[in-house]
């Protein structure tokens, strides 16, 4: 079977998409088809609904928007498709007498495109998902290898392996890219990195933070520095002896703070062990920097002035009422006042609440996008 390469394009489009289109042209030359097409269905009462498809042919009568197909072949009705446990198999001579015309007015749009006889295969997914592999003979020219049932029959246990083996790769990099876009909006360093140090990813904050202590350079030797750096970072955060959660630890003249927590590998969920394939969350605070807090939202979050807002994000910052009147350029009463006014909207007594309360909101974690 696969001195046409097709089990290996199958099986390594888990890895490069492309590959399944490489395949289903090696099924086309091995079994003299016009064309091949991959269909995934969705089991209705009345007929199968395609949700996707891969072809190894530009075919105009199969597209991604091409779902009102559906409502028009007489081959995706749920009637000569029953539900099957194993492989099912289709030709168009199997087709109930009384849809026979309206399967010759089906079979008639597509005789310009030099696609004749249909002999397809249908086998199941997952519960709720079907896959059809499909061979389109070509109209006019040579038919269909006699053995083409049977390579059909070979093939789709295969096929049903590799999809789902498609599909796991697929959810793992739409993961990927949602952990990134989440990450990129937080104000907080995080960055995402391999039990030995590789830095998977990190956001705008984390890679600014990281430059800042010369843990994180473009080129030059300090690439290879910041690496040992990391690297020596996450082999301490692993040592059993360690903090379970974190440490502290200087570079670049800075003291940094940093929490770890794993992420859960692919299929450690099922109890299969992925040591390799884990994945290290950091989050890092720097002792030396005050928390910048954006007033506008404090002022939404909070539903208080613009003055107020101000007030409320220098004392998160660690500034006093005094140093905050000075950089206003009001009294002190005044910036008592305010901060009274403030107590009482938010209904707290002591000021380290106030405090404490304005911190611990999503405002301070959300980076501020213009």
């Amino acid at each position: 079977m696969d001195d046409h390469g097709i089990l290996a394009n199958l099986y390594g489009a888990s890895q490069d998409r492309r590959r399944l289109a490489v395949a289903l042209g090696a099924i086309r030359d091995a079994t003299r088809a016009r064309a091949v097409t991959l269909q995934w269905f969705r089991r209705t009462d009345e007929r199968l609904r395609t949700t996707g498809f891969e072809t190894c042919l530009s075919v105009p009568f199969i597209s991604s928007r091409g779902s009102w197909a559906d409502f028009q072949n007489p081959r995706m009705l749920a009637l000569v498709n029953p539900p099957s446990d194993g492989i099912s198999f289709f030709e168009d001579s199997a087709c109930p007498d009384f849809l026979q015309p309206e399967l010759r007015r089906w079979q008639a749009r597509f005789i310009p495109l030099g696609v004749g006889r249909f002999l397809g295969a249908r086998v199941n997914l997952r519960p709720d998902r079907e896959v059809g592999l499909a061979l389109h003979a070509r109209h006019g020219g040579p038919d269909l290898r006699d053995d083409a049932r049977d390579l059909l029959a070979g093939l789709m246990p295969h096929v049903r392996e590799a999809l789902r083996l498609i599909e796991q790769a697929e959810e793992k990099e739409s993961g990927a890219r949602v952990m990134e876009k989440t990450l990129a909006l937080l104000e907080q360093p995080v960055a995402v990195v391999r039990p030995d140090g590789e830095i998977v990813y990190a956001n705008e904050a984390a890679r600014r933070l990281l430059a800042e202590a010369g843990l994180l350079s473009a080129r030059g030797p300090a690439v290879a520095e910041g690496e040992r750096k990391i690297a020596a970072l996450v082999g301490h955060l692993l040592d059993p002896k360690a903090a379970p959660h974190g440490c502290r630890f200087t570079a670049g003249g800075r003291t940094l703070f940093v929490q770890r927590a794993w992420l859960e590998a692919a299929g450690e969920a099922d109890g299969v062990e992925a040591e390799g394939d884990r994945l290290m969350m950091l989050a890092f605070n720097d002792q030396g920097k005050a928390v910048d807090i954006c007033p506008d939202r404090l002022r939404t979050c909070f539903d208080i002035t613009r003055s107020e807002a101000e007030l409320l994000a220098a004392l998160c910052s660690g500034s006093d009422i005094a140093g905050f009147a000075a950089r206003r350029r009001v009294s002190i009463h005044t910036a008592r006042t305010q901060l009274k006014q403030l107590m009482a909207k938010t209904d707290v007594r002591r000021q380290a609440d106030l405090v404490r309360m304005a911190l611990a909101t999503p405002v301070v974690s959300l980076r501020r996008t213009h």
